[in-house]
C-alpha cells in the first residue's frame, strides 16, 4: 500500500538552470553567475538577457510606443488589465501555434511594455501626467527612463535602488505568479494571457502585495525607536494580550537605571508591568526556584546578555542616542528573528505552578 502524502510532497514541480539558490540561503546565482557580481556592474536590462536568452551582451528591448487604454493609478490592476489588452492590441499569437523564436520576441516586448505601463500608471497615482518620450529618451537604463516616465526626473540613487531591486527579484523559479504564467502558458494562450495572470497572483496581499504591509510596519517599528518592544508589542497583540512583562529589576545589572526604563516606556505602546522592579537577586532567585524556572535560567546559553553585553554599558541613555544606536540596526531582521519560532509559555506569580 502507497503512503497518502498530502500536496506535492516529494514531487519534482520543475527543473530549470537559470536560477540556482544556495542551499544555504547565502547566495543567488543567475545561469551560474552570482548576482553579487551583476548588482551595480551590469544594468537590469542585461540580466532579463542573461536570464532569457543565456546571453550577458543579449537586452530586453526599449518599449514600444503605446497608449494605455485608461489607468486607474493602481499599478497592479493597470498592470494586469493592460497586458491583458496587448495581446488583442498586437495579434499575439498562440503559443503552441507560434515558433520559439516568435514566443521570445513576444515575451520581450510584453517586458519591456510592462514596465512603462507601471511607470505611467505610478505617475497617475501622484496626481499627474507621465513624462513626455522626449524627457524618457534621456535614459541610458532601463531602471532609469522608469523613474523619468514616473517622475520625470531620475535620482542616481534612486535608479541604483531600483535597478538593484530588479536584478535581485528577476527570477523567482517557481512561486505562485510563476507557478500561474506556467499553467496558463501550458494551456496554449498568448504571452500577454500568461504575464497578465501571473500578474493577477502576485498582487495579492500574501504574495507580492505583501511589501505593502510590511512598509507600514517597518514605519511603525522606526516610529517607536525600539525594535525589540516593536516585536514584544506584536507577539502580544498575536495572542490577545493587553500588556508587556519584563523582567528588570532597579539597578540589578548597569543597564537597569530609571534612565534606560523611560527610554523603553517611550518606545512602548503598551502597558509594560515590572513585578520584580523592586526585587533583589535573592528574591528573583528564590522566586525562579518556586516556579520551576530557575535550572533553566541557569544553563549557558548565547542569549542577548552574552552576546551584544558591550564592555561599557550606558547606564543614562539620552533619547538622541537611543535612536542613533537603533538607526544602524537591521529592523526587519530582527523582527524576522523575533517572530519566527515563537514559543507560548504561561506561567502563574506570584503563586502557582508553571504553564507549558
Amino acid at each position: 500500500m502507497n503512503d497518502f502524502k498530502p500536496g506535492l510532497e516529494g514531487v519534482v514541480a520543475v527543473q530549470t538552470e537559470i536560477a540556482e539558490p544556495d542551499r544555504e540561503g547565502g547566495a543567488l546565482r543567475y545561469r551560474g553567475i552570482d548576482i553579487e557580481e551583476l548588482v551595480g556592474h551590469v544594468p537590469y536590462e542585461k540580466v532579463w538577457g542573461l536570464l532569457v536568452d543565456d546571453d550577458i551582451n543579449s537586452e530586453m528591448p526599449h518599449p514600444e510606443p503605446y497608449e494605455p487604454a485608461a489607468l486607474s493609478g493602481n499599478a497592479p490592476s493597470d498592470l494586469q488589465a493592460e497586458t491583458g489588452r496587448l495581446s488583442g492590441v498586437w495579434r499575439l499569437g498562440k503559443l503552441n501555434e507560434i515558433s520559439d523564436e516568435q514566443a521570445r520576441e513576444d515575451l520581450g516586448r510584453l517586458s519591456a511594455e510592462m514596465m512603462e505601463i507601471v511607470a505611467r500608471s505610478a505617475a497617475v497615482a501622484e496626481g499627474r501626467e507621465p513624462a513626455p518620450d522626449d524627457v524618457v529618451a534621456g535614459g541610458d537604463t532601463a531602471a532609469e527612463r522608469f523613474l523619468l516616465r514616473w517622475r520625470g526626473e531620475a535620482d542616481p540613487r534612486h535608479v541604483t535602488a531600483i535597478d538593484t531591486y530588479w536584478i535581485c527579484t528577476a527570477e523567482h523559479g517557481l512561486n505562485a505568479s510563476t507557478f500561474t504564467a506556467r499553467v496558463v502558458a501550458s494551456t496554449g494562450a498568448d504571452c500577454g494571457a500568461a504575464l497578465s495572470s501571473a500578474v493577477g497572483a502576485l498582487s495579492g496581499p500574501l504574495h507580492g502585495g505583501a511589501p505593502a504591509r510590511v512598509l507600514p510596519m517597518l514605519d511603525a517599528v522606526a516610529e517607536s525607536g525600539d525594535a525589540e518592544k516593536w516585536v514584544a508589542e506584536a507577539l502580544a497583540r498575536q495572542v490577545g494580550a493587553q500588556a508587556l512583562v519584563t523582567g528588570e529589576s532597579l539597578g540589578q545589572v548597569a543597564s537597569q537605571t530609571l534612565e534606560n526604563v523611560a527610554r523603553i516606556d517611550e518606545a512602548a505602546t503598551m502597558p509594560v508591568f515590572r513585578p520584580l522592579i523592586g526585587t533583589d537577586k535573592l528574591e528573583i532567585t528564590a522566586e525562579a526556584q518556586r516556579l520551576g524556572t530557575f535550572e533553566i535560567s541557569i544553563e549557558p546559553d548565547a542569549d542577548c546578555c552574552t552576546l551584544f553585553t558591550p564592555k561599557h554599558p550606558s547606564t543614562r541613555m539620552s533619547d538622541d542616542g537611543t535612536r542613533a544606536v537603533e538607526a544602524a540596526l537591521d529592523i526587519p531582521g530582527l523582527v524576522d528573528a523575533g517572530t519566527a519560532g515563537a514559543k507560548l509559555e504561561t506561567f502563574a506569580y506570584p503563586s502557582g505552578e508553571a504553564l507549558v
